[in-house]
């Protein structure tokens, strides 16, 4: 899958997100991300995490993307 479309699903969800993937196994389709916003500072970290995973989750639905990691840090 390319990693662009991820970067970009997650940036319309968080527009000042800074978003890096990493495909450890060079596959393409079990990849982790690490996503630094400051905004998503004022959210719990299950809220964080529900904010990106529902940007990604017509890729994970869809079988495009298999697993994708999240780490998500606040500046």
């Amino acid at each position: 899958m390319d990693q662009n479309i991820i970067i970009q699903a997650i940036k319309n969800a968080v527009p000042d997100a800074d978003v890096k993937i990493l495909d450890p196994l060079n596959d393409g389709v079990h990849l982790q991300c690490v996503v630094t916003a400051e905004s998503l500072a004022e959210y719990s970290r299950i809220e964080r995490q529900r904010i990106v995973n529902n940007a990604i989750k017509e890729f994970l639905d869809s079988g495009r993307l298999h697993a994708l990691g999240i780490k998500i840090k606040t500046k």
